[in-house]
């Protein structure tokens, strides 16, 4: 079992690595077109900051265009892997409740919402959506990497919870007497 340090930095490679968005790609496909010339070299801009890691301007650029085009599906994915990126769970959670308003059979924006709300301590929160994304009612089929990732993160959620609940009941013991741990 991967532990949280170690399972973000896994989650960081296989999703938000560099290269592995469309920084090739102009922004104006990337965003069906709708972007005038500023906003579009704005993605431009972010694209190029994601991939150099430069996570603050890429933010900052991000949400300039999200003031203009506040429902581009392009930028709030962007944007929310980002955040996800620099450990900002709240704003990355968010980010994804918006698209799955938008797109409610947007899977990755699901198993990504759950690991936010995993990070976060959501451990409920975060189950109901791995299991929704895992159980195809998303209507969209998983890729193979973000389905990976979302067992993994459910198999953390449940070990964490037995480790809890194995906790709670030497605690219960311990207030009986019947359990003295060794030093």
């Amino acid at each position: 079992h991967m532990r949280p340090t170690v399972f973000f930095a896994f989650f960081c490679f296989v999703l938000l690595a560099p290269g592995t968005l469309p920084a090739a790609t102009t922004s104006s496909v990337l965003s069906g077109g709708k972007f005038d010339a500023f906003h579009s070299q704005l993605m431009e801009h972010a694209q190029k900051a994601i991939v150099d890691k430069d996570d603050s301007r890429a933010e900052g650029l991000l949400t300039k265009i999200l003031e203009s085009y506040p429902d581009d599906s392009t930028t709030l994915h962007l944007a929310a892997d980002v955040y996800l990126r620099q450990g900002k769970y709240q704003e990355a959670a968010a980010v994804y409740s918006s698209i799955l308003r938008l797109a409610p059979e947007d899977g990755q924006a699901m198993v990504n919402l759950a690991v936010s709300r995993w990070r976060l301590r959501q451990g409920y929160e975060a189950q109901a959506a791995l299991i929704q994304a895992l159980s195809g009612e998303t209507g969209e089929m998983l890729p193979a990497e973000t389905a990976a990732l979302a067992r993994q993160t459910l198999n953390e959620i449940y070990d964490d919870w037995e480790q809890l609940s194995a906790m709670q009941q030497r605690g219960a013991y311990a207030a009986q007497g019947r359990f003295h741990p060794r030093q």
